[in-house]
C-alpha cells in the first residue's frame, strides 16, 4: 500500500480501549530501542524475509546481515533487561507493551515524522482509515514537526468530531486521560478507536488552554467526495481524502455533471489531508494533458515516472486549496499548476513532499510505515516544507467548510469569480 500521506497520510483517530499504553513504556522504549534492534533482524534472519507491499503487487525483502552469535549475543541481552524489570519494577509490567515500545524506539530513532511501527492492531486501524470506512469520531490528524504534537487536520465533515466542535489546527495532548504525542500517533489512533456508542474522551490544546471534550463513536462512513452544480453550469466537487473508493466516486460525480452540460470544473481540496497514491494518480490522469504527472525518487529508483494518458476534461479548471491541503492532494495540485490546464486558488498547501510504504513484518506481528521516497511535480520541484503556491492568494480562517454560507466562503466566491471569466 503506496500512499503520499500526511500526516496523514489520513489517519483517523479513534482507538480501542484496551489500547492503553504509558508514557513510562514509550520512554523505556527509546532506551531500549537501540537492543531491539535484534528483533527484527531474528524474525528476518530466522523466518521469512520481510514483505513491502508496493503499488503494483511488487514484492521485494531484505535479510539481516547480523552473524548468528551477533544475534544470540543481542537477544540475550534483551531477555536479561526483561527480566530485571519483571523481577525488580514495583509497578505492574506489561510485557508485550514493553516489546511494543521497544519497537517503536527503533523506528523512532530513524527521525522521521511519517516513519512509524504499528502492532498488527494498529495497522488495521490505519488500513480502515485509507478504505474509507472505521468506526471511530471521524477527524484526520498529522504529527507536527516541530512540536512533535498530534495536530488535527480535519474533523470529516457531519462526523462525531465536527459536532464536537473540534476545529483544523487542534493539538490531542492526551486519550481517555492518557498523555500521547507526535512519536505516539498510531497508538493514539488505536485509542481512539473502539466500539461504537462508547464515549472516548479528547484532551485538546488550543491557543494554550487545554480542555477535555468526550466524543461517541460512530460507524464512519463517509462519502470522500460531494458535488453540485453551480451557476453557469460551473460544477464543484469537493474530495475529502484519497481513499481506496474516491476515485470511483470521483467519477460518478464527474459523470454526474458532465450529463448537466458542465462547462467548467471547481475542485475542492481544502482541508484534504492526502491518501493512497494510485487514487490520486487515477484522478489527476482524468485532468492533465499526457505527460508527466509526478516523478518520485527512492534508493533504489533515482527516477519513476508517472504518467497521465491522452484523455483528460478540457475545460476550464480551477483548484481550490490552504494551509491544510497535503500530500496527497499535493500532487494533484502540482500537476494542474505546472501543466498550466487550471488555476490553484486559496492558501500555499501543506507542503508534504515524500512517500510511505507499508512493510509487513513476515512474523506477522506488526508493520512499518516507512518514507521511502521523495516525489518532485511535473517541472521537477520538489514541495517538501514549501508546499504548493497558488496563482490566487486568497486569505480565509481554516474553519470547517462544511459550516460555511456560500457567501462566507471567500475563496470558493474567488474561484467561481475566475472560473465564470473563462467559460464567457
Amino acid at each position: 500500500m503506496k500512499e503520499v500521506n500526511q500526516a496523514n497520510e489520513n489517519m483517523e483517530a479513534s482507538a480501542a480501549d484496551g489500547g492503553k499504553q504509558s508514557n513510562y513504556n514509550f520512554l523505556a522504549g527509546m532506551f531500549a530501542g537501540v537492543v531491539i534492534a535484534v528483533v527484527l533482524f531474528i524474525a528476518i534472519n530466522l523466518t521469512a524475509p520481510i514483505v513491502y507491499e508496493m503499488l503494483g503487487g511488487t514484492v521485494a525483502s531484505s535479510r539481516s546481515t547480523l552473524g548468528r552469535g551477533q544475534s544470540q549475543t543481542i537477544e540475550r541481552k534483551i531477555n536479561e533487561v526483561l527480566h530485571i524489570i519483571e523481577t525488580l519494577y514495583i509497578g505492574v509490567v506489561d510485557r508485550q507493551g514493553l516489546i511494543d515500545d521497544m519497537f517503536r524506539g527503533l523506528v523512532f530513532g530513524v527521525g522521521d515524522p511519517y516513519t512509524v511501527y504499528m502492532t498488527i492492531e494498529e495497522f488495521e486501524t490505519y488500513r480502515q482509515s485509507t478504505d474509507g470506512s472505521f468506526v471511530g469520531i471521524g477527524v484526520s490528524v498529522s504529527v507536527n514537526a516541530e512540536n512533535n504534537m498530534i495536530e488535527i487536520i480535519a474533523p470529516h465533515e457531519g462526523s462525531p468530531s465536527e459536532r464536537a466542535g473540534l476545529r483544523p489546527r487542534d493539538h490531542i495532548i492526551a486519550v481517555n486521560g492518557y498523555n500521547v504525542t507526535g512519536d505516539m500517533l498510531q497508538t493514539a489512533i488505536s485509542m481512539i478507536r473502539g466500539v461504537p456508542g462508547t464515549t472516548v474522551t479528547i484532551t485538546i490544546l488550543r491557543d494554550g488552554e487545554s480542555f477535555d471534550v468526550g466524543i461517541v463513536r460512530e460507524n464512519i462512513e463517509v462519502p470522500t467526495v460531494a458535488h453540485e452544480m453551480l451557476e453557469d453550469n460551473v460544477g464543484y466537487i469537493r474530495i475529502n481524502q484519497f481513499a481506496q473508493v474516491t476515485d470511483e466516486q470521483f467519477f460518478v460525480a464527474l459523470n454526474d455533471l458532465k450529463s448537466q452540460n458542465l462547462r467548467g470544473l471547481i475542485i475542492d481540496l481544502r482541508n484534504n489531508p492526502g491518501g493512497r497514491l494510485d487514487t490520486v494518480l487515477s484522478i489527476t490522469n482524468a485532468l492533465i494533458p499526457e505527460g508527466v504527472i509526478m516523478t518520485m525518487e527512492s534508493r533504489t529508483n533515482p527516477t519513476e515516472n508517472h504518467y497521465a494518458d491522452n484523455e483528460y476534461l478540457g475545460l476550464p479548471l480551477v483548484i481550490l486549496v490552504n494551509e491544510n491541503s497535503a500530500s496527497a492532494s499535493e500532487v494533484l495540485a502540482g500537476a494542474v499548476r505546472d501543466t498550466g490546464v487550471g488555476q490553484i486558488v486559496g492558501t500555499t498547501t501543506y507542503g508534504k513532499g515524500v512517500v510511505q510504504n507499508i512493510a509487513m513484518l513476515s512474523c506477522g506481528t506488526g508493520a512499518i510505515k516507512l518514507t521511502v521516497a521523495r516525489y518532485y511535480t511535473p517541472s521537477g520541484v520538489s514541495i517538501q516544507d514549501i508546499g504548493v503556491e497558488p496563482h490566487f492568494k486568497v486569505e480565509m480562517e481554516a474553519v470547517s467548510i462544511a459550516s460555511l454560507d456560500r457567501d462566507e466562503d471567500l475563496q470558493l466566491q474567488a474561484a467561481i469569480e475566475i472560473m465564470s471569466g473563462k467559460i464567457r
